[in-house]
C-alpha cells in the first residue's frame, strides 16, 4: 500500500531543507483534509479556514514559491491523484506560501475547449510586488476571483 522507502531516499529527504520538509508533512496531511472540507463545507468556508489559521509570524527560513508549488503537486500524487484536483492543490499551497511569509492570491477560472464545453481550473498567484514572478499557469481562463 505505502511505497518504500529505503535507506538513500531517506537521507536525500532528510538532507531537505526543515522548512520543506514541514511542507511536505503539511500537504500530505492537508490535501485530503481540504478534499473532505469542500465536499462538507463548499469553497467558501473551505478557503476562509485555510486562510484564517495561518499565524502571523516572521520566518526565519522561508521556502521557494516554485519549490513549494513541486512539493504540493508531489503530495498530491501521492494522496488525491492528479485528477482535476487544482483546487486542492491551490488551497494547500496558498497556505503554505502564506506560512512563509508570501501574499498570494487563489484564483478560480473557466475557458471553453477544443469540445466547445466548459473546463474550470483554480491556481494561485503571488501579489505582484513580492519577489517572484507570476505565474503562467491561468493564461487562457477567464479569471474569476
Amino acid at each position: 500500500m505505502f511505497p518504500r522507502i529505503g535507506r538513500y531516499r531517506l537521507s536525500r529527504f532528510m538532507a531537505w531543507p526543515a522548512c520543506e520538509r514541514r511542507a511536505l508533512g503539511f500537504a500530505v496531511v492537508a490535501l485530503p483534509m481540504a478534499e473532505i472540507m469542500l465536499r462538507l463545507l463548499g469553497y467558501r468556508r473551505s478557503r476562509r479556514l485555510f486562510e484564517s489559521t495561518v499565524a502571523d509570524r516572521p520566518r526565519t527560513q522561508a521556502i521557494d514559491p516554485v519549490r513549494a508549488d513541486q512539493i504540493v503537486r508531489f503530495a498530491a500524487r501521492f494522496t488525491i491523484g492528479n485528477d482535476r484536483k487544482c483546487l486542492r492543490r491551490s488551497l494547500v499551497l496558498a497556505h503554505i506560501l502564506r506560512a512563509n511569509g508570501y501574499p498570494v492570491t487563489v484564483y478560480m477560472g473557466w475557458r471553453k475547449n477544443a469540445k466547445d464545453m466548459l473546463e474550470g481550473h483554480a491556481w494561485c498567484d503571488l501579489v505582484e510586488g513580492a519577489g517572484a514572478p507570476q505565474s503562467r499557469e491561468g493564461e487562457g481562463y477567464i479569471r474569476l476571483h
